[in-house]
């Protein structure tokens, strides 16, 4: 992704978060999809944190979710929407909360249990599962999952479009976005 199309997401994503200046936009993305990830937190997004706790989050640091603020026209926002926009490198969420109770949020949705009651961990954070499971989630799932979130961004089927999702009234709201890029 180019200059031009970075400041035309950029645009779009932020449009509703400029018109509410208590709102915010958060990426929630997975080290273990690109090896440069961690790198780049560490040295340009040193207050992003990890989704995990303690020796867990130390021993899978490199592999972990991390929640990082995003502001637009910023190195490391730019850096992630040129580089990790098409490959899935995680969601973004756009919200009022502030920073440590939005991940309190995200961390009670991490873990779920299977029929035998195992903890497993819920992937969420990757777009290729958080729009399937929107889309089947009861209202209930539904409320736990946005808490405090407005929307949910996510690519779309394509590198040219996203995905907004939004939770009004108790109904999901499914926006397609199409991005003019420039290829």
């Amino acid at each position: 992704m180019n200059t031009q199309d970075v400041k035309r997401l950029t645009e779009i994503i932020w449009q509703d978060a400029s018109k509410d200046s208590s709102r915010q936009i958060y990426g929630l993305l997975d080290a273990a999809r690109n090896e440069g990830i961690y790198p780049q937190l560490r040295e340009h997004a040193p207050a992003a944190l990890s989704l995990f706790q303690g020796s867990r989050a130390r021993e899978l640091a490199l592999v972990a979710p991390y929640l990082v603020h995003l502001t637009p026209n910023e190195l490391f926002t730019d850096w992630l929407l040129q580089n990790g926009w098409g490959d899935k490198w995680g969601i973004l969420c756009e919200t009022a909360e502030e920073t440590t109770l939005l991940r309190r949020h995200f961390q009670k949705v991490l873990t779920v249990y299977n029929d035998e009651g195992k903890a497993l961990y819920f992937r969420f954070y990757d777009p290729r599962v958080l729009g399937v499971y929107l889309q089947s989630a009861t209202t209930e799932d539904l409320e736990k999952i946005f808490g405090p979130v407005q929307s949910f961004y996510v690519e779309g089927d394509t590198p040219d479009s996203l995905t907004q999702y939004l939770f009004s009234t108790g109904q999901l709201i499914k926006r397609n976005i199409d991005l003019p890029l420039s290829g």
